[in-house]
């Protein structure tokens, strides 16, 4: 389904606080690891909120970062870092469509660092950190512009042909998306101008005008009610 929903910075802080107090008890943890949990949930909270996802993927880095703690993977390395990597990771296996490059702007970290710290994670706590669909990235900027049932699921045809037709390899997927919600808006008289996805999604007039173009090219049914 391309339906997400995204909770309020209250919700994800009482998640993440539940989730320390939790951790902690069951660890009767020293002040320095209390010290190391708090950071860690605090900055994972922090990239949650910014990013507006929703709470099952704050409870799914917590527990990611219950087993970095646990093997001491963090000693001697950003916590700041592998929060990143922890959003990023619960991202993927909650089928959250969000990109490094987004992660890595939100918590002021290097895009290459995050995805090595990610590389870590995966091998030494043998985490499955599948593969992103470009149906994924659709419910996040679909949820900022209200839009309804019928553009939605106009949206969903479109990216479905864009997978099988592997139309966006190597292409950034949010132009992708962004252009797919323009031309579906179009077509069903609902338009949605490129500087208001622009404006949401910091992806520029131009890529998404390109991504119309590669869409337009191969997609014949896209410009039909």
């Amino acid at each position: 389904m391309l339906q997400e929903k995204n909770v309020s910075r209250s919700e994800l802080s009482i998640t993440s606080k539940r989730a320390c107090d939790e951790w902690l008890k069951n660890a009767k943890a020293s002040d320095q690891t209390e010290k190391n949990v708090t950071e860690a949930l605090c900055e994972t909270t922090r990239i949650a909120i910014e990013l507006s996802l929703p709470k099952i993927v704050l409870k799914k880095a917590s527990e990611l970062w219950k087993k970095i703690l646990e093997k001491r993977l963090n000693r001697g390395r950003s916590i700041g870092t592998f929060s990143a990597s922890v959003v990023y990771i619960a991202c993927r296996q909650c089928g959250i469509g969000i990109t490094l490059d987004e992660i890595a702007q939100i918590s002021k970290n290097d895009t290459r660092l995050v995805g090595r710290h990610c590389s870590i994670l995966g091998r030494q706590l043998n985490q499955v950190i599948p593969l992103p669909r470009m149906l994924e990235y659709a419910p996040r900027i679909l949820s900022k512009l209200h839009v309804d049932e019928r553009l939605t699921e106009a949206v969903k045809r479109i990216l479905i042909v864009v997978e099988e037709l592997g139309l966006a390899s190597g292409k950034d997927p949010r132009g992708i998306v962004c252009a797919a919600i323009y031309l579906a808006s179009k077509s069903l008289g609902q338009p949605i101008t490129q500087r208001e996805l622009s404006s949401i999604t910091d992806i520029s007039d131009m890529s998404i005008r390109k991504g119309c173009r590669i869409l337009q090219k191969r997609i014949g049914f896209i410009g039909t009610s």
